[in-house]
């Protein structure tokens, strides 16, 4: 995964400017002319690294931020001032990693988070991540966001070489213990089985992300849509 088409959003969603050095696998954003550095910045990952996330389940997201000062200053932002440093949305639900120590300012610091429900809380009530939630916002990864800014005086951030870990079935390579391989039921696909299979639909009325009950379609298409059930792609001259 590259770094093109990172975005940095204050907490008033105004996007900063930011320049890629595809060669260095880095994005940077210059914030001399933001009114505000004490406020908070996310980093906001692209398509490519949303989706369907469930083969990162028990790998790692890494990263590495680095905060250059004004006339070197190195102070950090106090306690009272911490945020999440990770924030993943999907399905209606918001998880968080908060990282326990920080690099100093003007040092690289260097993120790595273990993709497993105890590396989470919810946002809104600090409550632990089960291993269904935490499938659930990986099977329909809405938001990846990464805090930037690390220090009141910074002058520059930038964000490097984010790679989130997915497994993948190879001849070598090391193994994926925590990434399940399922023999599904006939309405059911993936590795989890946490798609519905062609001639199928997801009923959300079920528990967790619902059931896959059959289309009805009256053999004129096997595609229809999740939560209805209306048929798309109809062949035979039929809608």
């Amino acid at each position: 995964m590259d770094m093109m088409d990172w975005v940095l959003l204050g907490a008033d969603r105004q996007e900063v400017p930011v320049t890629v050095y595809p060669d260095q696998d880095l994005v940077e954003a210059d914030l001399s002319d933001v009114p505000d550095v004490y406020q908070d910045l996310l980093w906001h990952a692209p398509r490519t690294y949303l989706g369907d996330k469930v083969s990162s389940y028990g790998g790692y997201l890494r990263y590495r931020l680095h905060t250059q000062t004004m006339r070197g200053d190195v102070l950090s932002l106090p306690t009272e001032a911490s945020r999440p440093d990770i924030i993943l949305k999907g399905n209606q639900m918001t998880l968080v990693f908060i990282e326990r120590e920080y690099s100093s300012p003007e040092e690289p610091h260097l993120g790595i988070v273990h993709m497993l429900e105890g590396s989470f809380r919810h946002a809104q009530t600090g409550n632990v991540v089960s291993r269904e939630e935490l499938m659930m916002v990986l099977v329909g990864l809405e938001s990846l966001q990464i805090r930037a800014l690390h220090s009141q005086s910074a002058h520059t951030v930038s964000l490097r070489g984010v790679v989130l870990e997915g497994a993948q079935t190879l001849p070598t390579g090391q193994h994926a213990n925590n990434v399940e391989l399922c023999l599904c039921p006939a309405n059911y696909q993936g590795d989890s089985c946490q798609q519905c299979a062609p001639g199928y639909y997801r009923d959300t009325k079920g528990l967790f992300l619902g059931k896959c009950v059959p289309c009805n379609c009256n053999g004129h298409s096997d595609q229809c849509l999740d939560g209805s059930g209306v048929c798309e792609n109809c062949q035979h001259n039929r809608a």
